[in-house]
């Protein structure tokens, strides 16, 4: 279902007009929906309770972060943008900002404007530790308003693809969202039903050549005793996203937890490629030890340019269905 991300876009005022225009354009252009200062006057507490109810309200927070501190939040003793940039960190919103470079700022004292009306005067100290705050996290230099409309352009393909991004949709939209996700669980109700068929097919079968079926059971415990970290395989971007305690478990997890939480990727397969992210990670830490117990195979591509790739084997996708079936066996109350 297309969505439209609602992308809140703060700034100092009267320096970034242009750059802050550039921005809007670039989020219009994508399709998404910006908002912003413009609606709100700095310096009223209550106008400043609801910016902040609009960041809450917002998918995605956006810094343009220019050589002024901005004006001062008196509460706080900080500028109302690093009172905004805080409070969206502090949410826990997805954060990406454009942080303009010396260049921008000598092309602009260069032009037909008051030289210190973009540089920072008076808190100059909170400045620098506002940037150093700010370029710790996921952020692009820029120069000019091309590269702004760049980089929300690479950002918002990034952000669209999140599927924890609520957005926004039509409203004749949701019924035909139900509609599909009653037939996509209809249909995943018969894709279990015809494995649990096939299992027990398979078993009979075994049972019937005199032959034992897979040691379902030994796998697990295998799988189970495997500890892995995939964290340090992901790169910078990717780690920031993730909690302390999403860091910790990444670190220790096991096999079969990691099969368990990601199955839906390992049936569809994980690739080698990009470097750094989860697909990644999980071709070089996870599968191996799949691949041990044959539950996972090749999968064919026509280009040998492209990356490896590998998925579940028949025999892995049945593991998870006798893994489903134990589940369920083990949450039965025991009389």
């Amino acid at each position: 279902m297309s969505r439209r991300l609602q992308v809140f876009v703060s700034s100092t005022y009267l320096d970034l007009k242009e750059e802050r225009q550039a921005a809007v354009e670039a989020i219009l252009a994508a399709k998404h929906i910006p908002a912003g200062m413009e609606l709100f006057a700095a310096g009223n507490d209550s106008q400043l309770e609801v910016i902040k109810r609009w960041i809450d309200e917002s998918d995605v927070y956006m810094l343009i972060l220019g050589h002024r501190y901005g004006s001062i939040e008196p509460k706080s003793g900080k500028s109302y943008t690093h009172v905004e940039y805080d409070y969206a960190v502090a949410k826990g919103k997805p954060v990406f900002a454009v942080v303009m470079t010396d260049g921008w700022r000598k092309s602009k004292q260069a032009g037909p404007i008051d030289p210190n009306s973009v540089i920072e005067l008076e808190n100059p100290k909170e400045l620098r530790g506002f940037r150093g705050l700010v370029m710790q996290r996921m952020c692009k230099e820029a120069d000019d308003r091309k590269d702004i409309k760049l980089t929300v352009h690479q950002a918002l393909v990034d952000f669209a693809h999140k599927k924890d991004l609520v957005g926004w949709v039509r409203g004749d939209a949701d019924d035909k969202r139900q509609e599909l996700e009653k037939e996509i669980a209809r249909l995943n109700g018969e894709l279990a039903a015809v494995q649990r068929q096939n299992t027990a097919l398979e078993a009979r079968l075994a049972k019937a050549k005199g032959t034992e079926g897979p040691d379902w059971e030994g796998t697990r415990r295998f799988l189970a005793a495997k500890k892995v970290n995939i964290l340090d395989k992901l790169d910078q971007d990717h780690q920031t996203q993730l909690t302390a305690q999403a860091k910790f478990f990444y670190q220790i997890a096991s096999v079969l937890d990691l099969l368990r939480l990601f199955r839906a990727a390992f049936v569809l397969g994980v690739s080698s490629q990009p470097p750094g992210s989860f697909d990644g990670a999980f071709f070089y830490r996870v599968a191996p030890h799949l691949t041990t117990y044959g539950l996972t195979e090749e999968v064919k591509v026509s280009n040998r340019l492209l990356p490896e790739r590998i998925r579940l084997s028949e025999k892995g996708r049945n593991f998870l269905v006798w893994l489903d079936q134990q589940d369920a066996e083990e949450s039965v109350p025991k009389s």
